[in-house]
């Protein structure tokens, strides 16, 4: 996990209906995240697909990177073409 990783962004963990992460250190990521509601997805096929399909209306699916994923991706591009990739799967 980065330095520094979730902690700036507890503070809003309550407005987050549910995490779904991926990649080598998800498990440390899920227990950074407590008692949030989560998802180990491994891929970001698999979660993006999944917070599709339980995301509300309204509601914000966010890619928020914790740590680095050169386990699935040559560098924070490709990961982030990736997740738009997805998306635009879903979308269609």
């Amino acid at each position: 996990v980065k330095d520094g990783g979730l902690d700036a962004l507890a503070a809003h963990f309550d407005r987050v209906a549910k995490a779904y992460v991926i990649g080598r250190q998800a498990r440390e990521i899920a227990l950074t995240l407590g008692d949030l509601p989560l998802e180990v997805c491994e891929t970001m096929d698999v979660a993006v697909a999944r917070a599709a399909a339980e995301a509300q209306a309204g509601e914000t699916v966010l890619l928020a990177p914790a740590a680095a994923s050169f386990d699935q991706y040559d560098n924070f591009e490709k990961r982030g073409e990736d997740f738009t990739a997805q998306v635009e799967k879903v979308l269609a």
